[in-house]
Order: C-alpha cells, then structure tokens, then sequence
C-alpha cells in the first residue's frame, strides 16, 4: 500500500510562509522541509471566535523531526508555541503550527527541521516454513512458546481491535492525530471494545497484526506470537507519527516492566540509505532498547534507481519518469531524490520526448546548488508547450553525513494527448549532470513517480536498476531489517475455488520483489527474511463493509460470525513473522537485547531451498526452531532433538490418531478455508488436524 506525503502537504502546506533564501532555513530546514513550506501567506484557518452555533475551527499543526542546538531545551520549544509529544536527548517530536511555520527558520535553538518522507505501509504455511507452528504447539522445546509476557506493537494504519483473531489480547491502542497534534491513548477494556478502526479505508494494520500476534479464530490462519499482548498504535503514517507510536508501546512496556517487540511494515524508496536522516537517528535510539523490525521494501524487482559515477565519456545520464496513476502517462505527482557519495553536487535538467516524433524536442535549463530552484510553466512558454505545473527543487550539502543532497517535487500534467485522449503524447525525462567521479544515487518516490522508459524512448535512455532498491527508513544501525521468501503461490477462497500468484511468485523462493542493497557503511541488508508471499491474516471487518467487492478475495471467516482472513504480500507481511518469532525468544529469555535477537536470527537463519547467493535472502530465513533451542542451551536447558508427540493419519474419509500415553483433551479438523469439518467424515481434500494433549498442542496437515 502507498500513502501519499504530497496530498499531506496539499493539506497542511498550503500557502505556507516562504523559507526559500534565508541562510538559517538553508541552515535548519532539510530540502524536503524547504519544498514543503514555499510559498506565501498562511496553511491554514487560526481560530476564531464562535458566532452563533458555529464551533471555533482548531488549531492545525504540521509535524516535524527536530534536532537541537547545543544548550537547546524543550521548554523554550514549548515556549514558542510548538508541541512536544516524545523526545530523546536532543531529537525532538514536535507539531508546528500550521500557521507558524516561519517560526522554525527564527529559532536558533533548532539545528535540523525535517518534515519527513513518504512511507509505504512500505499463515498457515508460512508459520510451517519458519519452524514457528512447532515452537507455539510445544514440538521444539518441553514447553510451548506462545508470546506470554511479551508485548507486541506495531504502529500502523487500518487496525480493527475487535477482529476475534486478537481475543481480547489489545491491551493499549493509541492513534496520532499529525494534524490536530493530538493522541487518542485507550487501555482500558471497555474503551478498546467499543473501539472501531482508524481508517475504515484500511486493512493494512489488522492484517499485519494477525501475522504477527493472530490466534486464527478456529482457523489455520495463527500469527506467530498468538499469546502476546498487543499495543497498536496508528497514524497517517509520516515520520513523527510513526516514531510517536514507537515511543508509545515502549513507554506502555516499560511501565508494566514486560519486554516488547515493535514491527514497522513502513518503507520508503527515498533517502540516504545510510542511516544518517533524522528519522533513522531517532529510531536507532528507540531499537536500543526494544527490538524493531523493519520490511525491506517491495522495489526488489523494479529499476527503482540510477547508480552513476560520472566520467568525461559519460557526464550526463538520463532516465524516464513514469507514474503508474492512470498508466497513461498523463500526471507526473510526487518527488524524485538525488545524493552523492560525498560533498561534490550535480545537476539536473528535464528533457520532453515526442512519442510521435521518436525525438527530444526540448530540455529545460540546470538546476541544483543550495537555493530553491523552480521550473514553471507559467514563466517558462516553451515548456507550457507540454506541460502545465511546475517543477521545484532544492539542494544542500548535508549537515548530518556530508553529503550532497537535490530534492524535486513533481506537479505536472500533459498538455497533449493520443490513443483516443489516453495516453501522454509528450513523456519526461531527467537528465543528471555531474564532474568526473562524482557519484550519484537518484530514485524516485516509488509511491507515484518511478524509472520506466518505454517506447522508442528505451534505447536513449536508462533503465535504472534495483540493486539499492533498500528502503532507506530500514537502514538504522540497531534496526532489523526483513526481507521477503514465498511459502505460498496460491490459496483457497472462501466463496469456492483458487485464487493463485504462480505467475508473480513461486513457492520456496525469495520473493523478486523483495528489496535489498548496501548501506554507505557497507552493511549489506536485509539481515534475513520470513514468509511474506502471499499471507493469509486477518481482514478489518470495516474495510469489508467499505469495499464489499473485496469479499471475493476473501479466503476464510473465523469461528466468530464476520471476521474473515485475506491474502496479502510483500515485505509488509514478512517482517512482523518475524517480530513474532522475536516475542517467543523473548518469552525463552525476557533479557536478550536487541543485537543479541538479531545475532539469534542470523546465525541460526536456514538457507535450506533458499539461493543464498540472492541478496534479496540475507542470511537466509529466519528459524524458530533453531533459534529458540540456541537460546535456552545458552540458558544451560538440554534439550532433545524430538519432542514426543501424537501420531496422527487418515483413512479416507476417517481420522486416526495415536497417542502413545499422552491424554488428548481435544480434537479439531479444519479444511484449507478454516471450516470446520467431521473426523469422522472427512473431505476428499487435505484437511488441517488440531490434537491437543496434556503436554501441548500439535498441528498436522493430512
């Protein structure tokens, strides 16, 4: 799923004061910030008095990552208007009024303002693949794991607290309003029942928190930690909101002295990809203490960027934008990111392509340096030819790792179009231009803009390529970072029939589309990968009801009347596999720290049916067997290699089961959709057999 930071801005920015020369902005503001906040005049409605009924409109604020100055305090932030949700040390959440803005560039106590970058909201088999079904039924250890004691948290968008798959487990819920800079923080059991969604649109965070804590509802469908307690916390998904609910399962952890694992299924294709912006900083000293996992990214098999080092026979490479909004080529929405290795800038000049003519017909002028540079139709007549709109960019060396750093927002249409007014006539093109040795990595936003060339366009320009396709938000140092395997090419729909993905993905593979890459300090990421195509996981019963078409897709319904489980893919649903896995080693052993989980998960990770020379694998996928036997021998436990269990087959239509001394209390027969079915009547396909016994639960698959 994408979410759009240009509509946010469109929102919050409107008219926002102009922070286009001053020296402090160039100082303070990063140019995402300097983009966000050109203009004149104000973003927004101040309050006014109520006349008659008419309720005062609120104040609005737009939320911001500070760093501040040496001697800087968060009083004299306070002081000046601007609110503080979480901070630490000398990294600030903070919400500027929206009709304010200016108030940053004048604030000397403020070394960094950064307004942030898109983020994309970046179970059966896939619980078998991981070795996690053995762990929760008590098959790897004397003891089963479940995630008892642990706190599960995740911050989110699109969460339904009241899907029967969480069982009463949500035991916090708090959801960030950016705009009224406000937080809604429910714990007690009656607020959290009455709750319903954050965004009826969405089903994003449901789903993730059904892979990650899920208990099935009667279904095959478990998370992989179904005993944990669960914090969910929600947002529209900018950086300070997302670090805000970070903060917010870690304060609710600490206060109720449990460990805590917190899933990020966030991503987003621009950045420095060394762990230096703001966002990265803040989270790296949250993943010191709690362990966060982070999704890859989905751009593994999309030429997602430009990797150039320019040379005399070569100072300038060129690339198709392309946006993906209507596949007509006719908007061009969103950012395009450019940094360099080191301090030495480039430029960057559009070019406009005849699809008719098969030729450049125009190339506007060079923009770059340190100044906010615009490309108008409105001042320009040879591009108004083309396109209406405009192109703003702004550039700087960076004050946090050196290195240079263009930004440019797209607001373009196509004034000509074919094909029976569908398609673009006119497609554009950036040129990037540079000195001999100065390398550059360009990629667009991956949410609306992309690097896609086609026509008799594809043999002038490049294609680009996927090998830092990494999203720059999973780069932190003491961040985890997840990739993406296959365990399922296909899966059962409730409403009769198969949906399958065979043409998309294959089972027992990395997943192509699975992002990866290399930080600037050489760590190669992702550190591993779990299941994360395609997952089947709770649905929010409120995006159902939104989008009532959606319920062909639907695979199973849970015990409980109207909650239902869909498939989705993507590192979105590998990464909280994994967290859950995390949660069961935490329950093992509450004091491993962050580094000592991950080391847990690379050293024990399995390659088995993996190409471990992909880098899209990282050490190959994570193992919950594995890792929990390294834990407790740590802990001085001898363990067995096997776990005494029920034997368990069918005779046609018939159930068998041995159970060599255990007492069994229960029995339960599911088919592939999760219904219930006859141990005496079987269906003809494979069933899901359930046994549970005095010494524990297993899962068999007939």
């Amino acid at each position: 799923m994408k979410f759009s930071l240009s509509l946010f801005l469109a929102v919050t920015a409107i008219g926002m004061a102009s922070a286009a020369s001053a020296a402090g902005a160039m100082r303070v503001l990063d140019p995402m910030t300097r983009i966000a906040l050109r203009g004149s005049g104000h973003s927004g409605p101040k309050a006014a008095p109520a006349v008659g009924d008419k309720m005062p409109e609120p104040q609005r604020y737009v939320p911001m990552i500070l760093k501040l100055a040496d001697g800087g305090s968060i009083g004299e932030l306070e002081a000046a208007g601007i609110r503080v949700l979480h901070h630490r040390d000398e990294l600030v959440l903070a919400y500027i009024p929206a009709d304010r803005t200016d108030i940053i560039e004048d604030l000397n106590i403020v070394r960094r303002a950064s307004l942030g970058r898109p983020a994309s909201a970046l179970l059966d088999r896939a619980a078998a693949a991981t070795g996690a079904a053995s762990v929760i039924d008590g098959q790897a250890a004397e003891l089963p794991y479940t995630g008892r004691g642990i706190v599960a948290g995740f911050s989110d968008i699109g969460f339904d607290p009241g899907h029967a798959t969480f069982g009463g487990r949500t035991v916090g819920l708090s959801h960030i309003n950016d705009t009224l800079a406000a937080v809604t923080r429910l714990t007690a059991p009656a607020e959290i029942a009455a709750y319903t969604t954050d965004n009826p649109r969405q089903y994003h965070a449901t789903h993730v928190a059904g892979i990650m804590a899920g208990s099935g509802d009667g279904t095959p469908y478990r998370g992989t930690a179904p005993g944990a307690a669960i914090y969910a916390t929600t947002s529209t998904l900018y950086d300070t909101g997302i670090l805000a609910g970070v903060e917010e399962i870690i304060a609710y952890a600490r206060s109720h002295g449990q460990p805590a694992v917190i899933n990020l299924s966030l991503g987003s294709a621009m950045g420095p990809r060394d762990g230096t912006d703001l966002f990265c900083q803040y989270l790296d000293r949250c993943a010191a203490e709690v362990p966060v996992l982070l999704s890859a990214g989905n751009d593994g098999s999309t030429n997602i960027g430009i990797h150039h080092t320019f040379s005399p026979e070569k100072p300038t490479v060129t690339a198709m934008v392309s946006e993906h909004v209507d596949w007509g080529y006719n908007y061009l929405p969103g950012h395009c990111e450019g940094w360099s290795s080191d301090e030495h800038p480039f430029e960057v000049s559009f070019s406009v392509f005849d699809v008719i003519d098969r030729k450049f017909v125009y190339e506007t002028g060079r923009i770059g340096g340190d100044s906010v540079s615009v490309i108008d139709a409105t001042t320009d007549p040879a591009f108004a030819r083309y396109y209406s709109g405009n192109i703003v960019a702004a550039g700087e060396v960076s004050g946090e790792n050196g290195r240079y750093n263009l930004l440019m927002r797209l607001d373009l249409a196509v004034n000509e179009r074919i094909n029976e007014n569908r398609w673009a006539r006119h497609y554009l093109c950036v040129n990037l231009h540079g000195e001999a040795s100065t390398h550059v990595d360009f990629s667009p936003d991956g949410e609306l803009l992309f690097l896609d060339p086609v026509g008799a366009a594809q043999a002038l320009v490049s294609r680009g390529d996927n090998s830092q396709s990494i999203s720059s938000m999973a780069c932190g140092k003491n961040t985890i970072c997840v990739g993406s395997a296959t365990t399922r090419d296909s899966a059962p729909l409730l409403s009769g029939g198969t949906a399958s993905w065979t043409d998309y993905v294959a089972a027992g593979t990395v997943s192509a589309f699975s992002s990866y890459g290399q930080a600037a300090d050489g760590r190669r990421l992702p550190h591993f990968c779990a299941p994360g195509a395609y997952v089947v996981s709770a649905a929010s019963r409120y995006y159902l009801n939104e989008f009532p078409a959606k319920m062909g897709a639907v695979n199973a319904c849970g015990a409980t009347e109207g909650n239902y489980f869909i498939t989705d893919c993507g590192t979105s649903m590998a990464s909280p596999h994994a967290a859950g896995i995390f949660a069961l080693w935490l329950e093992a052993d509450p004091t491993l720290t962050p580094a000592e989980l991950l080391a847990t998960a690379v050293e024990t990770a399995s390659t088995r049916g993996l190409d471990s020379a992909d880098p899209r694998s990282g050490a190959g996928m994570i193992d919950a067997v594995a890792g929990l036997r390294k834990i407790l021998r740590q802990g001085g436990l001898d363990l067995p290699e096997a776990i005494a269990r029920p034997r368990v087959s069918r005779d046609g239509s018939r159930l068998h089961i041995g159970a060599a001394g255990l007492e069994v209390t229960a029995v339960g027969v599911y088919d592939l959709a999760g219904r219930t079915a006859d141990a005496d009547a079987l269906p003809a396909g494979p069933v899901i057999v359930r046994v549970t016994t005095s010494d524990g639960v297993y899962t068999y698959k007939l």
